[in-house]
């Protein structure tokens, strides 16, 4: 992915809910983010879905707001089933209403707007403003000299690479460091589990550990050391 395709964020809704699409569109807008919505993105004449699978490919992130209506959209269900299997997007479910979850959904992070929009939306931000800090705020003298370049690339970045170069065994082990029993972090492939995992430590503060475990672990220093590279 590009850097630009970084910030690039897909709203799957159904046109039930456009009103709140809308309103998460905005709120994401000042963030320097690209959020991408049908309603905006496909013009007249435009082959609706040549342009929507365009959105979905370029999107490192995939909103999908679920309601009934979402759940009961064809399109919908297709848009969060292809992102929920591709390497490296993240998809977060936005939850309008009461309703039964998907079970490939129900274990990931999600941001409730069921009974408090404006706290929803406003932790729908914060989470992607933490996405751009960088992993520690540390003086570069307190740094482990390994662990450098990650230490000071942003979070998005850390999951990148740990998504890229984490075998189970990695995380596993990686688990038993953190003192995280891995049935606290759900998840139905490695891939959701890494990514629960990092959101988890991001908020226990324990993500500049992760940052100085990577480059260290034995499985994962030669991917890391060439993923550092393509940063430089």
């Amino acid at each position: 992915m590009t850097d630009q395709q970084l910030n690039r964020i897909f709203i799957s809704y159904a046109q039930k809910d456009t009103l709140t699409a809308d309103a998460i569109v905005e709120a994401l807008q000042g963030l320097k983010l690209t959020p991408w919505i049908d309603r905006k993105e496909i013009k007249p004449g435009d082959s609706f879905v040549e342009k929507m699978n365009e959105g979905l490919s370029q999107a490192a992130y995939v909103i999908v707001l679920i309601s009934a209506a979402a759940l009961a959209s064809r399109w919908v269900s297709r848009e969060w089933m292809s992102s929920v299997a591709a390497k490296e997007k993240v998809v977060i479910p936005v939850l309008l209403e009461e309703c039964v979850l998907p079970p490939l959904l129900r274990d990931i992070l999600y941001v409730d707007l069921r009974t408090d929009r404006a706290s929803g939306l406003a932790r729908l931000r914060s989470l992607f403003e933490n996405e751009g800090m960088p992993v520690s705020n540390a003086p570069e003298k307190l740094r482990a000299p390994e662990a450098a370049e990650l230490l000071t690339t942003s979070r998005q970045t850390l999951r990148r690479i740990a998504l890229r170069c984490m075998g189970e065994d990695a995380y596993k082990s990686l688990l038993f460091d953190l003192h995280i029993d891995p049935g606290q972090i759900p998840g139905n492939s490695l891939h959701e589990r890494i990514i629960n995992l990092l959101f988890w430590v991001g908020n226990s503060g324990e993500l500049e550990y992760v940052a100085t475990w990577l480059p260290s672990e034995p499985t994962c220093r030669r991917c890391v050391a060439n993923e550092i590279r393509k940063l430089q």
